[in-house]
C-alpha cells in the first residue's frame, strides 16, 4: 500500500510539473517574446521665446529650446533723435526708468513705452528676428510707470500710480483720465473694465464711468493674478505675526469667495502667466530645539476647478523670486546675477539654464 501511493504522490507531482511546463512554452513564452512598449511622459512644450529687457530700452531674444540669443535691438537708439530734441527742450523729463514694457495676453507681442519720446513700440517675432513697429506717439502722456496695450487701447498709470490715463488708437489726440482712489499695487484690465488694489481695498471701474465697486479686503495687497474670472489675491492680514491671507474674489461684484492662511509672510505668487494652474511660493520658518530658526522656500499648488481654496502639497522646495513666470505646468525663475532657470511641476532641478540680459523678462509663444 505505501509503494502504491509513493507511487501516485510521484506520478501527481510529474503531472504538475509538466503541466507548469507546458503552460509556459505554450502561453508565457509567446508573451514574453512581446515586445514591451515603455510608455514616456510627455513633457508640455516650453514658451519658444524669452524676451528680456532693460528700462534703457535694451530687448535681447533668447531661443527656449537651443537656450541662447538670436536677436537684440536697442529700442532707445530708435527713438534717439526725438530724444535728443525733447531733452534739450526740456531735460527733467526724462524719468528714472525711460522705458516700460508689456506682454500682451496672446504671449504674440512685446510693448515698450518711452517716457521720453512718448512712442509705443510693438515688437514681434519672424524668423528668430524683432521686428519693431512704431505704432503710437502721445504727446499727452504723463510720465509713466505701468503700461496695458489692447486691440482697441493703450492705458498707462502715471509714475506715482495714482492717475490712470487711456489713449484709443482710433483717436490718440484725446485722452480719458481719472485719478485713482489711492496708490495702486497692482491693477488689470479687461477689455474696458480696471481692477486696482491700493491700500487694504480694491476697486472695480468701467472705462468713462464715475461709478465703481470699491470693497475692504483685510490689509494691503501684495499681488493678484486674474484665472478663470476669479481673483487670487496675497494679502498681508496677519504679517507681524509671519502670516499672510491667499483670497479667492469674484471679479464681477468682488465678493470673497473663500480664503486660508499661508502660515508664512514672505509670499509670492508665482505663476504669472498661466491659465490652468495657481501656483504659490512661501517661506517655512521651523524653530529648532537649540531656538535657531531654519526657512526653506516651498512651492505650493491649487486646484481651480474647485469652489474652495484647498492646498495640494507637492513637496516641492524651489527657490523663488518675484522674477518668476508660468506657462504650461513650467516656472521660469531668473535671479539676480540674470541666469534664468526653467523647471518642470514638482522637479527641484532645472530642465533648462539660459544666462538672459537682465532680471526683467516676458514669455512669447
Amino acid at each position: 500500500m505505501n509503494n502504491k501511493l509513493k507511487i501516485l504522490g510521484v506520478v501527481l507531482i510529474a503531472l504538475l510539473i509538466g503541466g507548469g511546463l507546458l503552460w509556459y512554452f505554450v502561453f508565457d513564452s509567446n508573451e514574453s517574446k512581446e515586445p514591451k512598449v515603455t510608455v514616456k511622459e510627455e513633457v508640455p512644450p516650453f514658451a519658444k521665446y524669452i524676451a528680456s529687457y532693460t528700462d534703457k530700452g535694451e530687448v535681447s531674444l533668447f531661443h527656449v529650446e537651443d537656450q541662447k540669443e538670436v536677436d537684440k535691438t536697442d529700442l532707445g537708439l530708435l527713438s534717439k533723435s526725438k530724444v535728443d530734441k525733447v531733452v534739450e527742450e526740456k531735460a527733467e523729463q526724462i524719468n528714472s526708468k525711460p522705458f516700460i514694457f508689456f506682454t500682451d495676453e496672446t504671449g504674440k507681442a512685446l510693448y515698450a513705452f518711452h517716457n521720453v519720446s512718448k512712442e509705443v513700440s510693438k515688437l514681434t517675432v519672424s524668423d528668430d528676428k524683432w521686428k519693431v513697429e512704431q505704432v503710437a506717439t502721445l504727446d499727452k502722456a504723463r510720465d509713466s510707470g505701468w503700461l496695458f496695450v489692447d486691440k482697441e487701447r493703450i492705458w498707462l498709470a502715471d509714475s506715482k500710480y495714482n492717475h490712470i490715463q487711456v489713449f484709443s488708437f482710433s483717436d490718440l489726440s484725446t485722452v480719458q483720465e481719472w485719478d485713482t482712489k489711492g496708490v495702486m499695487t497692482k491693477w488689470h484690465i479687461k477689455e474696458d473694465v480696471i481692477h486696482y488694489a491700493y491700500d487694504n481695498r480694491m476697486v472695480a471701474q468701467q472705462i468713462g464711468k464715475k461709478e465703481l465697486k470699491d470693497v475692504q479686503l483685510g490689509d494691503s495687497t501684495l499681488d493678484f493674478v486674474y484665472l478663470q474670472d476669479k481673483f487670487y489675491m496675497l494679502n498681508a492680514f496677519g504679517e507681524k505675526s509671519d502670516n499672510s491671507l491667499l483670497l479667492k474674489v469674484t471679479a464681477k461684484d468682488l465678493v470673497v469667495e473663500d480664503l486660508m492662511e499661508l502660515k508664512s509672510n514672505e509670499t509670492a505668487i508665482l505663476s504669472h502667466g498661466e491659465s490652468e494652474k495657481l501656483f504659490v511660493g512661501k517661506v517655512e520658518k521651523t524653530m529648532g530645539l537649540d531656538g535657531k530658526i531654519t526657512e526653506e522656500p516651498k512651492v505650493i499648488s491649487f486646484e481651480l476647478t474647485s469652489n474652495y481654496l484647498r492646498e495640494q502639497d507637492m513637496n516641492w522646495k524651489l527657490p523663488f523670486s518675484p522674477n518668476m513666470k508660468g506657462y504650461n505646468s513650467h516656472l521660469y525663475v531668473v535671479d539676480n546675477e540674470s541666469t534664468l532657470r526653467i523647471y518642470q511641476s514638482g522637479q527641484e532641478n532645472p530642465v533648462k539654464e539660459i544666462l538672459v540680459l537682465s532680471p526683467t523678462f516676458s514669455l512669447l509663444h
